[in-house]
């Protein structure tokens, strides 16, 4: 669990790590990891992308699993969403976007 740093709001993110195959749980954000050639060096970027534009990249690659409301990217979809994966632009750095919430600050209540 995670706090947006803007609103205080609380939010779920998913992490993605090379378009490798994966089950993906509902979440609000997903924090990919992509590895790319630029030039004569291998480069990482990491950051996040919200749900929204998770499912307008990548819903024609996933299928539903077996559990409620997750979805996979299946092994013989993983090579065809790679080219797809290291084109998605970051839209947050999660160091700026958000901070990773103490468990024992979690409630279930709802503030007045």
């Amino acid at each position: 669990m995670f706090k947006r740093k803007s609103d205080g709001e609380v939010v779920t993110i998913c992490t993605w790590t090379q378009h490798i195959p994966n089950v993906f749980p509902p979440a609000d954000y997903f924090l990919l990891t992509k590895k790319f050639k630029r030039l004569f060096r291998t480069v990482e970027e990491v950051g996040l992308i919200s749900a929204e534009t998770f499912d307008k990249r990548f819903s024609i690659f996933l299928d539903n699993f077996e559990f409620k409301n997750c979805r996979i990217i299946h092994p013989d979809k993983s090579e065809r969403v790679k080219d797809v994966f290291n084109s998605t632009k970051i839209e947050f750095k999660l160091a700026d976007f958000a901070e990773r919430m103490q468990i024992e600050k979690l409630v279930n209540v709802k503030p007045n």
